[in-house]
């Protein structure tokens, strides 16, 4: 009995954990449309308007598909967890505490490709990639504990895990990258940036 009720426990726990990981990752997500304002323009200017805001449209997609792909990666990593214990609900906390910060680089990357200037752009793709890649550190930190504590995982969850933990290691170096090659142009570094949810995101569960 005293086995089964610490199984129960630790199910309630690990359900209470993903659902306040789902709410905040949401919250976040839906944060980012604010950032899509409408153009102020003359009238008889509006589709003019909309197209010159293309740059709030690009962040916009991007942090999208980041954090789309950090919350499946999230949902099917805790299909694999069967307890939780103080460091990985904090290492759990990281991943929420970066994720919640891209709603604000992605703002000044908008703001800063609209205004045009060089140095600004660069500074503000630097910042973009140093939020990206503390989220996916943060997605590592988290990986690699689980692996070494295969008490707190289902049989067999390992080799998944593993994936994860090396998806998330090359996934902040291509932000690393794409902050670099931001120096370079900005373009560069965007299609580094998305190169980062399609792969780590489009993954079939094993």
């Amino acid at each position: 009995m005293g086995a089964a009720e610490d199984e129960a426990r630790s199910a309630r726990s690990v359900e209470r954990t993903e659902t306040f990981s789902d709410a905040v990752l949401a919250i976040i997500i839906t944060l980012l449309v604010l950032d899509l304002k409408p153009p102020q323009i003359e009238p008889g200017h509006l589709l003019r308007g909309l197209l010159e805001e293309w740059p709030a449209y690009l962040a916009y997609a991007t942090s999208f598909l980041n954090l789309a792909a950090i919350w499946l990666a999230h949902r099917y990593v805790f299909e694999r967890i069967r307890a939780t214990s103080p460091p990985l609900n904090w290492a759990n906390l990281a991943i929420l505490f970066s994720s919640a910060l891209v709603p604000f680089p992605t703002a000044v990357v908008a703001r800063f490709l609209k205004a045009g200037n060089q140095g600004d752009i660069q500074t503000a793709i630097a910042l973009y990639a140093l939020v990206g890649a503390l989220m996916l550190t943060s997605a590592w930190i988290f990986y690699q504990y689980a692996v070494r504590h295969p008490e707190l995982i289902h049989a067999g969850a390992g080799k998944y895990l593993r994936q994860e933990r090396t998806k998330a290691m090359i996934g902040t170096a291509l932000f690393l990258g794409g902050g670099l090659f931001g120096y370079v142009s900005p373009w560069i570094a965007f299609a580094l940036f998305l190169a980062v949810p399609l792969y780590t995101g489009i993954t079939t569960p094993r």
